[in-house]
């Protein structure tokens, strides 16, 4: 299957020799997903140059013979086996051409006109940056987690209990707290949310690729905290939005995933070796509980469903920190 060289009749043609950007989408199932996906991009105009890789990790469908017949132009490589998030992106990077890389989960969609052009306008006036990343949001607007600071005792002590919320000037939780979203100004983070994530090349001919012993969750926290160590600094572009559902790969959405606080602890302690993990169960299981019960206070005065679905999310990561994955299997 052919490479990106030809784009969408509304972009620019790409010079052959040259490719400023290589978008990368792992997919693993979400057939529809990914089509909404490609669809956004391609109904974008964009100066930029680009070519398109999607890596398949195993889908139980056949998602090449939808890419193939509506989506030409992308290059398509299929795994036999689900190899996890990290290998996958690094398959697609290593045949990756363009000077920029950007990770793009499957499950987002454009809806800023001229991401692309933003994304690698920002890299190329600012040649200390070693990557950055966009605002994501749900399709109802609310915000999400999209970046954040190294992973200490003190960025969760700050998070857990409301100090990052009451002076995020003083004091930096482990997630970019919500009023800093507010600016339009480049906002300097430690990691970046790999479900859009652009790259320069020569910061992954430094620093390296991603971790491949992490299957999934924790790689981008990992990896935005060993840019930042190799002296690559990282930004959070809230002027940029891009549509995020959030797992909407994942089968059993009622049951809130914990998997991704497997890999929260892995990459907490190899970032702060030696810490303990009392107060670590103590100290984010309480900051969870906090939060499911003012959640569940909101319940009492809004039909929301967001506030419900927030306070059952909140309650069952509580319950897996504070009594471990037994606590899932009792669900």
């Amino acid at each position: 299957m052919a490479t990106n060289k030809i784009l969408s009749n509304k972009t620019q043609q790409p010079d052959p020799e040259h490719i400023d950007l290589s978008v990368v989408i792992v997919s693993y199932n979400g057939g529809a997903l990914l089509r909404s996906c490609l669809q956004s991009i391609y109904s974008q105009r964009t100066a930029v140059s680009f070519e398109l890789i999607v890596v398949d990790n195993a889908s139980a469908e056949d998602l090449s013979i939808m890419v193939s017949k509506e989506f030409p132009q992308v290059k398509y490589i299929q795994n036999d086996a689900n190899v996890g998030f990290s290998r996958a992106n690094n398959i697609a990077i290593r045949e990756a051409k363009g000077s920029f890389i950007l990770l793009l989960n499957p499950d987002t969609r454009l809806i800023d006109e001229g991401t692309f052009d933003k994304l690698v306008s920002f890299l190329e006036s600012h040649n200390e940056a070693g990557a950055a990343g966009t605002k994501l949001v749900y399709a109802a607007g609310h915000g999400q987690v999209s970046a954040g600071y190294r992973l200490t005792p003190l960025s969760l002590f700050a998070f857990s209990f409301f100090l990052a919320k009451i002076s995020s000037n003083r004091f930096k939780g482990f997630g970019l707290h919500p009023t800093e979203k507010t600016t339009i100004e480049p906002i300097p983070v430690d990691w970046i949310c790999a479900a859009c994530m652009i790259i320069r090349r020569e910061v992954m001919e430094s620093t390296g690729l991603l971790d491949e012993s992490y299957f999934l969750y924790g790689e981008d926290i990992e990896w935005g905290c060993r840019m930042t160590d190799d002296g690559w600094p990282l930004y959070h572009l809230p002027d940029i939005k891009i549509e995020h559902a959030l797992g909407g790969t994942q089968p059993d959405s009622e049951n809130p995933s914990t998997t991704w606080l497997d890999g929260f602890n892995r990459v907490y302690f190899e970032l702060n070796p030696g810490a303990s993990r009392i107060y670590y169960r103590l100290v984010l299981g309480t900051g969870f509980l906090l939060r499911a019960i003012l959640y569940g206070i909101c319940t009492t005065v809004s039909s929301n469903p967001w506030f419900f679905n927030r306070r059952r999310d909140m309650t069952a990561w509580s319950k897996y920190v504070l009594l471990g994955p037994k606590a899932k299997a009792s669900q």
